[in-house]
């Protein structure tokens, strides 16, 4: 080997290691970047920023105490630039806007009459945003998009594991670069909370859904419908079951009859299916004489139909008739029979009624219902007095009118009218 041909393969050689050797920058894809570079300042300074990509490109040049946009590779026009003010002082730091996958790779940092050349390793990043999750028929979706580099997508299902689930996921590549990743999954628990985590080597987001199971809201002492469907099959058996802590058997049917001796006491002969219905697939349970203590979660299920339903009922005594009555120098207030608990309110026209002492007690019942009543004291005369009563599900209002009284100064009504 010529001497001339070893001093070329030491040259070589120490230029791969000094490109593999570079110090890393890691940018944020769309936004600026700072590639760092000192160098010892000297008279009529020559500045080069190139990407080592196969063949040099021309990144920015700087000369003649200028910038040489001239030489420039389009692909950089108008996106970098350099510290004029502090050249003078050994700073060829290059910042780079608007950043692209395509601006991956090497930069050589070149200043003339500075040894050794300045490398470094430009990274791009898209971190993940926003993670989209939302349930649409019984199937949970979740996406999230613009990310780099290539995402990976999770599930996790508290309290019950994932694994079993039936799950899909996509992954596509944008005509920037970027990666948009989407999953399905197939939801056959209730009362759970359902995760999807999207994630590449730079970070991870985590979107979280509870899916509880949907909601009658039926009124205290009426009938209640609960909904459930299922695909028939010969030898028909249904089950509701409230989730009580301990199952409780709310109604059973097979051998193409109800079975009533296996019923819970507290739905005797409150309870009924549709049979003619059955045989088409309709499973839905009608409780009548509703109470308080059938709020909760009930489940049906059907024999070789997965997965099983699941349905929450609520109970609510609606405000009904508010009565307001003038005593004396007192006005009264109350309602009774009211789920959930209520509040009493007072207003008075043309006056504020929060200068006047009132009072407001609330009493439950032996059934769990609430009654209120409330009194104010009066001082106002030719006024509207307006009591209100209302839950979260609604209001009623009661209006009373005190005119002026009639009196003479022994305290003798007479047909004259003053003011008290």
């Amino acid at each position: 080997m010529t001497v001339s041909l070893l001093v070329q393969t030491v040259v070589l050689l120490t230029a791969v290691d000094l490109v593999q050797g570079a110090p890393q920058v890691v940018c944020v894809f769309g936004g600026s970047c700072l590639l760092p570079c000192s160098f010892q300042p000297k008279s009529n300074t020559v500045l080069h920023w190139v990407k080592k990509n196969g063949k040099d490109v021309n990144v920015h040049s700087y000369y003649e105490d200028q910038d040489q946009p001239k030489y420039q590779d389009p692909l950089y026009k108008g996106r970098t630039s350099l510290f004029p003010d502090q050249i003078s002082g050994g700073n060829a730091s290059l910042r780079l806007a608007r950043v692209d996958l395509q601006d991956q790779g090497t930069y050589l940092c070149y200043a003339r009459g500075d040894s050794p050349d300045k490398y470094i390793t430009l990274t791009v990043r898209a971190p993940v945003g926003t993670v989209d999750i939302m349930l649409v028929n019984d199937t949970v979706t979740c996406k999230s998009g613009g990310i780099y580099p290539r995402p990976e997508l999770t599930w996790s299902i508290s309290p019950r594991p994932a694994t079993a689930l039936q799950n899909t996921t996509v992954v596509h590549e944008d005509d920037q670069g970027l990666y948009d990743i989407s999953g399905s999954l197939r939801t056959v628990y209730t009362e759970s909370v359902y995760s999807c985590s999207v994630q590449n080597e730079h970070g991870a987001r985590t979107a979280t859904m509870r899916q509880n199971p949907p909601q009658v809201d039926c009124v205290f002492g009426g009938s209640c419908l609960l909904p459930c469907s299922f695909q028939p099959k010969s030898n028909t058996v249904l089950h509701w079951v409230k989730k009580n802590g301990k199952d409780v058997n709310v109604h059973s049917y097979y051998y193409d009859q109800d079975q009533p001796k296996y019923q819970d006491p507290l739905y005797k002969g409150r309870t009924s299916l549709f049979p003619d219905q059955i045989s088409g697939g309709n499973a839905s349970l009608r409780l009548a004489r509703v109470d308080l203590q059938d709020q909760g979660t009930y489940m049906c299920y059907a024999r070789g139909n997965s997965p099983d339903k699941y349905v929450t009922l609520t109970v609510r005594a609606p405000v009904g008739t508010v009565d307001i009555m003038l005593v004396n120098d007192t006005v009264t207030c109350k309602s009774g029979g009211i789920y959930p608990r209520p509040e009493l309110t007072w207003s008075i026209s043309p006056h504020p009624a929060t200068a006047l002492q009132n009072t407001t007690e609330v009493h439950e019942d032996d059934q769990g219902l609430y009654d209120v009543s409330g009194s104010l004291r009066t001082v106002y005369t030719e006024s509207v007095y307006s009591c209100s009563v209302q839950n979260e599900h609604g209001a009623r209002t009661a209006t009373m009118r005190q005119n002026r009284k009639y009196f003479n100064i022994y305290g003798n009504r007479q047909k004259c009218k003053s003011k008290v």
